[in-house]
């Protein structure tokens, strides 16, 4: 498979398994940890309270992890019985999403207006090859160099940035990570 969204995409079809937006999930809370992912009490739009199993992120790439993944759908989906958990389908977060569509080549539309030096910079920072990108220095230097064509009120000098970092609300302490996961409902 090409990436992510297309592996699980597949699967969806080949298992006739709904796909649920994520959108749709609130009010998260953890319930337990375990090998292959953490599952979680949400609410859901469509479906009022449900669990979710955010699959962990390690080793995801895997042929293996692949048919466990698989296998685990399968089963989840048969299951018909009053005593077992319903399943009630599948969802890849919207950020993923974005990021494997971003993988395969996807690119926004310049904001009417933009000055074109911008848009190539910008373009330029995209190249699938990272040998073909510009340094922070080139970038820098571009910028630099084309500063001058702004209008005053954006040329704010190196100590009026300094003050502004300075001058900032925000802590380190407040500047989170927040990994990926795949989730599936059970």
């Amino acid at each position: 498979m090409r990436n992510c969204e297309d592996w699980l995409q597949s699967v969806v079809e080949d298992c006739s398994i709904k796909e649920i937006p994520y959108k749709e999930f609130s009010d998260k809370k953890k319930i337990k940890k375990g090998g292959f992912g953490t599952v979680f009490k949400v609410k859901c739009e469509s479906l009022g309270d449900v669990a979710i199993k955010e699959m962990a992120d390690t080793d995801t790439d895997t042929e293996e992890y692949r048919k466990i993944f698989i296998n685990e759908l399968k089963q989840h989906s048969r299951a018909k019985h009053p005593r077992v958990i319903q399943f009630y389908g599948v969802t890849i977060k919207d950020y993923r999403k974005l990021a494997t569509s971003i993988i395969g080549g996807l690119r926004e539309t310049p904001v009417s207006g933009t000055p074109l030096y911008f848009v190539k910079l910008y373009s330029d920072c995209w190249n699938d090859k990272p040998d073909k990108r510009p340094s922070m220095e080139e970038v820098f230097r571009r910028l630099e160099s084309n500063s001058s064509k702004l209008d005053p009120k954006y040329n704010d000098t190196e100590q009026d940035f300094k003050e502004n970092i300075n001058n900032s609300d925000s802590k380190s302490d407040e500047i989170g990570l927040y990994l990926p996961t795949l989730c599936i409902d059970s």
